[in-house]
Protein backbone atom coordinates (compact mmCIF):
# COMPACT_ATOMS: atom_id res chain seq x y z
CA UNK A 1 0.00 0.00 0.00
CA UNK A 2 0.75 3.62 -0.16
CA UNK A 3 1.15 6.21 2.46
CA UNK A 4 2.57 9.57 0.77
CA UNK A 5 4.20 8.10 -2.17
CA UNK A 6 5.60 5.19 0.12
CA UNK A 7 5.56 1.74 -0.59
CA UNK A 8 5.54 -1.02 1.30
CA UNK A 9 6.40 -4.46 0.01
CA UNK A 10 4.63 -7.35 2.39
CA UNK A 11 5.85 -10.89 2.36
CA UNK A 12 5.06 -12.91 5.91
CA UNK A 13 6.63 -11.23 8.67
CA UNK A 14 8.62 -9.28 6.46
CA UNK A 15 7.98 -5.52 5.08
CA UNK A 16 9.88 -3.66 2.31
CA UNK A 17 9.47 0.45 2.59
CA UNK A 18 10.25 2.05 -0.81
CA UNK A 19 10.83 5.65 -0.20
CA UNK A 20 11.57 8.49 -3.04
CA UNK A 21 15.07 9.94 -3.72
CA UNK A 22 15.25 13.17 -2.69
CA UNK A 23 16.18 14.11 0.79
CA UNK A 24 13.26 16.86 1.28
CA UNK A 25 10.62 14.49 -0.08
CA UNK A 26 11.79 11.21 1.95
CA UNK A 27 13.20 12.62 5.25
CA UNK A 28 9.94 13.97 6.59
CA UNK A 29 8.23 10.04 5.33
CA UNK A 30 11.12 8.28 7.05
CA UNK A 31 10.26 9.91 10.11
CA UNK A 32 6.59 9.95 10.42
CA UNK A 33 6.02 7.08 9.31
CA UNK A 34 8.61 4.03 9.00
CA UNK A 35 10.37 4.67 12.14
CA UNK A 36 7.47 3.94 13.93
CA UNK A 37 5.99 1.06 11.68
CA UNK A 38 9.74 -0.45 12.31
CA UNK A 39 9.40 0.65 16.53
CA UNK A 40 6.14 -1.64 16.24
CA UNK A 41 8.27 -4.38 15.13
CA UNK A 42 10.52 -4.63 18.07
CA UNK A 43 10.49 -4.84 21.25
CA UNK A 44 12.68 -2.08 22.46
CA UNK A 45 13.04 1.67 21.79
CA UNK A 46 15.87 3.16 19.42
CA UNK A 47 16.87 6.40 20.79
CA UNK A 48 19.51 8.95 18.12
CA UNK A 49 20.81 12.08 18.33
CA UNK A 50 22.91 13.33 15.72
CA UNK A 51 25.44 16.74 15.03
CA UNK A 52 27.08 17.75 11.72
CA UNK A 53 30.41 19.08 12.31
CA UNK A 54 33.16 20.79 10.18
CA UNK A 55 36.76 21.28 10.54
CA UNK A 56 37.91 17.88 11.17
CA UNK A 57 38.17 14.77 9.91
CA UNK A 58 36.57 11.73 10.91
CA UNK A 59 39.32 9.58 12.02
CA UNK A 60 39.82 13.17 14.86
CA UNK A 61 36.38 12.68 15.54
CA UNK A 62 36.58 8.97 15.95
CA UNK A 63 39.47 9.73 18.62
CA UNK A 64 38.17 12.42 19.90
CA UNK A 65 34.44 10.13 20.77
CA UNK A 66 36.76 7.26 22.53
CA UNK A 67 39.39 9.30 24.49
CA UNK A 68 37.19 12.25 25.66
CA UNK A 69 32.94 11.34 25.15
CA UNK A 70 33.41 7.76 26.17
CA UNK A 71 30.28 6.09 25.42
CA UNK A 72 28.42 3.82 27.00
CA UNK A 73 29.21 0.08 26.29
CA UNK A 74 25.11 0.18 24.77
CA UNK A 75 25.46 3.03 22.32
CA UNK A 76 26.08 2.67 18.81
CA UNK A 77 27.95 5.17 17.30
CA UNK A 78 28.10 5.93 13.65
CA UNK A 79 29.74 8.29 11.46
CA UNK A 80 28.55 10.03 7.92
CA UNK A 81 31.59 11.87 6.16
CA UNK A 82 30.42 14.08 3.83
CA UNK A 83 32.25 16.92 1.43
CA UNK A 84 32.86 19.71 4.46
CA UNK A 85 31.89 18.08 6.93
CA UNK A 86 31.14 15.07 9.52
CA UNK A 87 27.61 13.65 10.68
CA UNK A 88 28.17 12.05 13.80
CA UNK A 89 24.89 9.52 15.47
CA UNK A 90 24.52 7.81 18.95
CA UNK A 91 22.18 5.72 18.93
CA UNK A 92 20.77 2.95 21.85
CA UNK A 93 18.02 1.86 23.84
CA UNK A 94 18.71 3.70 26.85
CA UNK A 95 17.62 7.30 26.30
CA UNK A 96 19.56 9.09 29.04
CA UNK A 97 22.67 7.17 28.22
CA UNK A 98 22.00 8.50 24.32
CA UNK A 99 21.48 12.23 25.12
CA UNK A 100 24.90 12.14 27.53
CA UNK A 101 27.12 10.72 24.73
CA UNK A 102 25.48 13.78 22.36
CA UNK A 103 25.72 16.32 25.52
CA UNK A 104 29.47 15.19 26.05
CA UNK A 105 30.49 15.38 22.22
CA UNK A 106 28.85 19.14 21.90
CA UNK A 107 31.22 19.92 24.65
CA UNK A 108 34.20 18.75 23.23
CA UNK A 109 33.35 20.22 19.87
CA UNK A 110 33.06 23.59 20.40
CA UNK A 111 33.37 26.25 16.90
CA UNK A 112 33.65 22.48 15.31
CA UNK A 113 29.85 21.87 16.49
CA UNK A 114 27.48 23.12 12.97
CA UNK A 115 24.11 21.69 13.38
CA UNK A 116 22.44 19.44 15.90
CA UNK A 117 19.65 19.07 13.46
CA UNK A 118 21.26 17.56 10.63
CA UNK A 119 18.42 18.39 8.29
CA UNK A 120 19.81 20.91 5.98
CA UNK A 121 22.91 22.90 6.65
CA UNK A 122 22.92 25.56 4.66
CA UNK A 123 19.29 26.31 6.89
CA UNK A 124 21.45 25.69 9.76
CA UNK A 125 23.98 27.94 9.10
CA UNK A 126 21.74 30.87 8.32
CA UNK A 127 20.15 30.53 11.34
CA UNK A 128 23.27 30.29 13.69
CA UNK A 129 24.66 33.10 11.98
CA UNK A 130 21.66 35.14 12.66
CA UNK A 131 21.25 34.36 16.12
CA UNK A 132 24.76 35.23 16.22
CA UNK A 133 24.70 38.58 14.71
CA UNK A 134 27.38 36.82 12.09
CA UNK A 135 27.82 37.46 8.81
CA UNK A 136 29.44 35.88 5.48
CA UNK A 137 30.98 37.25 2.43
CA UNK A 138 32.09 34.83 0.12
CA UNK A 139 34.99 34.03 -2.25
CA UNK A 140 34.80 31.62 -5.00
CA UNK A 141 36.80 30.11 -7.89
CA UNK A 142 36.04 27.05 -8.82
CA UNK A 143 32.68 26.30 -7.46
CA UNK A 144 31.72 28.85 -9.87
CA UNK A 145 28.98 30.38 -7.26
CA UNK A 146 27.71 27.05 -6.22
CA UNK A 147 27.99 27.97 -2.64
CA UNK A 148 26.32 31.32 -2.92
CA UNK A 149 24.09 30.16 -4.94
CA UNK A 150 22.63 27.24 -2.28
CA UNK A 151 23.02 30.18 0.62
CA UNK A 152 20.45 32.64 -1.36
CA UNK A 153 18.23 29.62 -2.27
CA UNK A 154 17.42 29.63 1.32
CA UNK A 155 15.27 31.66 3.62
CA UNK A 156 16.83 34.35 5.84
CA UNK A 157 20.33 34.14 3.69
CA UNK A 158 19.78 38.13 3.36
CA UNK A 159 20.20 38.64 7.05
CA UNK A 160 23.80 36.69 6.44
CA UNK A 161 25.05 37.25 3.45
CA UNK A 162 26.64 40.60 2.65
CA UNK A 163 28.14 39.81 -0.90
CA UNK A 164 30.27 37.15 -3.03
CA UNK A 165 32.68 37.40 -5.76
CA UNK A 166 33.12 34.52 -8.07
CA UNK A 167 36.41 34.73 -9.12
CA UNK A 168 36.80 31.59 -11.66
CA UNK A 169 39.59 33.05 -14.64
CA UNK A 170 43.28 32.70 -13.82
CA UNK A 171 44.28 35.49 -15.43
CA UNK A 172 41.71 37.90 -13.36
CA UNK A 173 43.19 35.88 -9.82
CA UNK A 174 46.62 37.04 -10.35
CA UNK A 175 46.09 40.74 -11.89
Amino acid sequence: YYFKRIIILKNNNQKIFLLPGPPLEMEPMLNEFVISEISKLTAYRQFFKSVFTVGMIESELQKIVQEKVKPHDSIYVGYRAESGGCEITFSGTKEELVQESYERLKQCLGASLISEKCSNIIEDIILNFSNKNITLSIAESCTGGMLTSKIVDSAGASKVLKGALVVYSNQIKHN
